[in-house]
């Protein structure tokens, strides 16, 4: 027996908090391969950075060097196009635009249908805007997955798991982050619980699973010294959510006048502190998701035969428009082969959408999911 209670009061997690930093523990490496398209090969001239990585610090420092556009250190423009799949309920294409000078000096805008996002960087703040709010769920995937960066922090790590493997018959090194193992203080993200990546023998990414979002990489361009993916497909456990094909990609002087650019606010859009789903969800007229259907967990059959047996899971989830679940993820653990079946089953529960005076909207909610046999 399980029972599940949805929770939606602590659930603003801040976009930028860590672009790679998050959790993915429901879904195995070959799922990768059956949801997204095959990942072809890179280029044999890749430039050598670090040479032959072995390590999982040498893996991260690797790739970081070759595709991470801002580790170039060379001001960039980019330019990309977005295609969301009609799987997600929102069959749009966009686009995505980023200026890029320093860590502390950038620009990035982002169009979704009607929606419009923009986000600036000068030395003394970053602020964000938007058309209305809340934005598309989608929003979020999107800004996690282009350009393609690695950060620093996860080349300190020492919890990762290496293993030699293949997806789709071609020869890969998966990084996975540990199990996960149970988590009795409040609820909190166990550190790169689950997350997977997965390199070239050569040390570039081809594929990251984090926050319940796989991505893959593909068709990659030199840029300087670097090789940078400009074709990148999102998929969570539900299917497909975006296709992005950078059409450009150029360095840039930063003049005086390009510089005062960085910050022109265009009309039609508004302060915001974040655009993830929750981020909107205080005051009047907000009301949560309502469960309507819940699928209980199935315990592993080794766990069947522990009486008495108690456990609890928390699962991170976007509730859609449609009342699905999306982006599922594991936020609290129980170990790895309970969190599976509670990662499994809310995938499968149904929701009516949460509303804001009346309209339906994307929330991130959690799910807690306890296992009890007496």
């Amino acid at each position: 027996m399980h029972a599940v209670c949805v929770r939606w009061g602590a659930m603003r997690r801040l976009l930028f908090r860590s672009l790679f930093v998050l959790g993915w523990c429901a879904v195995a490496g070959m799922a990768v391969a059956q949801t997204l398209p095959n990942p072809a090969p890179p280029p044999a001239s890749a430039p050598s950075v670090v040479a032959n990585p072995q390590t999982p610090e040498e893996f991260f420092a690797r790739a970081r060097q070759l595709s991470d556009l801002e580790a170039g250190g060379i001001p960039f423009h980019l330019k990309a196009a977005i295609s969301l799949d009609k799987n997600t309920g929102l069959r749009e294409t966009g686009s995505y635009e980023e200026w890029w000078v320093t860590p502390h000096m950038w620009r990035k805008e982002v169009t979704l249908g009607t929606f419009r996002y923009l986000a600036t960087a000068d030395s003394r703040r970053s602020t964000m805007y938007a058309s209305q709010v809340p934005a598309p769920w989608q929003m979020s995937v999107i800004l996690r997955s282009v350009p393609f960066r690695v950060s620093a922090r996860l080349t300190e790590r020492q919890r990762w798991r290496r293993e030699k493997t293949k997806v789709n018959h071609i020869p890969v090194i998966s990084l996975t982050g540990r199990p996960c193992k149970a988590v009795t203080s409040p609820v909190k993200t166990p550190t790169n619980c689950g997350d997977q990546y997965i390199f070239t023998n050569e040390g570039v990414v081809r594929v990251k699973k984090l926050n319940g979002v796989s991505t893959v990489f593909n068709e990659f361009r030199a840029f300087g010294k670097q090789l940078i993916p400009t074709s990148m497909e999102t998929a969570d456990s539900v299917g497909p959510i975006a296709s992005i094909t950078v059409d450009e990609i150029e360095s840039f002087n930063p003049d005086a006048h390009r510089l005062a650019g960085l910050s022109q606010i265009p009309p039609g859009l508004q302060l915001v502190k974040g655009i993830e789903p929750g981020s909107f969800h205080d005051g009047p007229g907000m009301k949560p998701p309502k469960l309507l259907h819940a699928v209980e967990a199935s315990l592993p059959a080794d766990m069947r035969i522990r009486r008495p047996f108690h456990a609890t899971a928390v699962v991170a989830t976007i509730v859609d428009l449609d009342g699905r679940p999306r982006t599922i993820h594991v936020i609290q653990s129980s170990g790895t082969a309970l969190d599976d079946a509670a990662a499994a089953s809310v995938q499968q529960y149904r929701f009516t959408p949460a509303q804001s005076k009346g309209i339906p909207v994307p929330m991130e909610i959690d799910v807690v999911v306890q296992f009890n046999l007496r």
